[in-house]
Formats: structure tokens, C-alpha cells, sequence
């Protein structure tokens, strides 16, 4: 049996409403073979160390799920333990991300994790998955449905992929360095061709009247050249 593609969920507690009405029946109705396995906090047994059951989970995952939101934002933990850790391996290159947006942001609380939707959001950067919720129970299913089907377009896609592990920090230590301008396209002028050919030849019968004759020597040739 081939390995799962493993996808670690983070939300705020706050949002008391995201682990029955999208995580359950994600789980339940669209990953039920085996092939994507999705974790959340909800699946920590009782007894474990539950601090480093979640970093092994970060550190274990292909894809981070994170639902957004002001209660999401201003989370300790999730800003102080978890969203270093996925920002780490995201720019390393080998973990996927996916924001979510739950709910609408504060103006403030866009700015704190600009590097986070530097990456493509879902549903989009000015849509929600609470207002989709409340359009009524068609649009839900079927926003679910979609968001279903990245989660396995993700699966199917190599982590290497740009569009997908996006980071601003990243992306600007990628930037090339000043533009250099490309050498002109234009030819040599008739002066510096004239003089060249002259000093490899030496002067012709040819030569235009605004030259002066040379004298034998290659002194002389030089002094025409100067004075040309």
C-alpha cells in the first residue's frame, strides 16, 4: 500500500464550527481509501504529549490546511509555535500550503500574515467559507466538494511546483540582480571601421580624401590614424 498523502490542519478553537461541518465530512465522505489522511488536533488520543504529537504531524506533512481567520491570527500557539514551524518547511521547499479563508480578516491582521497569503487562497482572497456556508446547503456541498478536489490536485502535484509552495521571502531571494543592458544591436560606425581597417592593412589606394596619405612606416600610419 503506497504511503498517504498526509495533510495537517491547523484552526483556531475559536472556530468551533470548522471541525464538524468541513474536517468530519471531508474525512469522512471524500478520504474514506486510505490515500489523503487528514489530521487534526481532534485526533489526539488521551495520554500523549499532545506539543510534540502536532510538530511531528507539521514535520510528517505534505500539505498544511489552515483555515483562516482573526481568531486564527491572534492565536499564540498558532502564531508562536505552529505557523513558524510551517513557514520553515514551506520555504524549504518540500511542504505544500494551503490557506483557507474561514471568515473576513481585519485590516490588521492581513498585514501579520502577509507571507502566509502570499500563497493562492480558496475559496478566494474576498470570499469565505462562512458566507459560502450561509448561501445555503447546495452551495456548501459543493464548496466542500471543491475543496475536496485541491486537496487531491495538490496530491497529484510534485511539491516543486512554485505555484503551489509560493512565498514572498522566497521568492524575492530568487530575484536576479540589476539589470544589465544588453549590448547594442547596431554595427561598428564608418570612422571605427575605417581606422581598424587601416591598422590591419595599412592605408589603400581606396582611401577617402579626408584621409591623409601614409607614410611608409608604421609610425606614420599611426599619427594618420590619430588625426582622422
Amino acid at each position: 500500500m503506497s504511503t498517504p498523502f498526509r495533510v495537517f490542519v491547523s484552526y483556531s478553537h475559536e472556530d468551533d464550527w470548522i471541525s464538524p461541518q468541513v474536517l468530519t465530512p471531508l474525512k469522512e465522505k471524500h478520504f474514506t481509501h486510505g490515500d489523503v489522511r487528514i489530521w487534526w488536533d481532534k485526533n489526539l488520543n488521551p495520554g500523549v504529549r499532545w506539543e510534540s504529537e502536532i510538530r511531528k504531524e507539521i514535520d510528517s506533512a505534505n500539505l498544511c490546511l489552515l483555515f483562516i481567520s482573526n481568531d486564527f491570527v491572534v492565536s499564540d500557539y498558532i502564531r508562536n509555535i505552529e505557523l513558524p514551524r510551517i513557514r520553515e518547511r514551506a520555504e524549504d521547499g518540500p511542504l505544500l500550503v494551503l490557506p483557507v479563508m474561514a471568515s473576513p480578516l481585519s485590516k490588521a491582521n492581513r498585514k501579520a500574515i502577509t507571507w502566509l497569503l502570499g500563497h493562492q487562497v480558496y475559496p478566494s482572497d474576498q470570499m469565505t467559507l462562512l458566507s459560502m456556508r450561509d448561501d445555503g446547503p447546495f452551495k456548501w456541498v459543493s464548496t466542500l466538494n471543491a475543496l475536496a478536489d485541491l486537496i487531491m490536485d495538490y496530491r497529484e502535484r510534485p511539491v516543486t511546483d512554485t505555484e503551489l509552495v509560493f512565498d514572498p521571502a522566497a521568492a524575492a531571494r530568487a530575484l536576479p540582480g540589476p539589470t544589465v543592458a544588453p549590448p547594442t544591436q547596431s554595427g561598428p560606425s564608418a570612422s571605427s571601421l575605417e581606422e581598424e581597417i587601416t591598422r590591419l592593412l595599412g592605408p589603400t589606394a581606396s582611401d577617402t580624401p579626408t584621409l591623409t596619405p601614409a607614410s611608409p612606416s608604421s609610425g606614420a600610419a599611426s599619427q594618420t590614424d590619430s588625426q582622422g
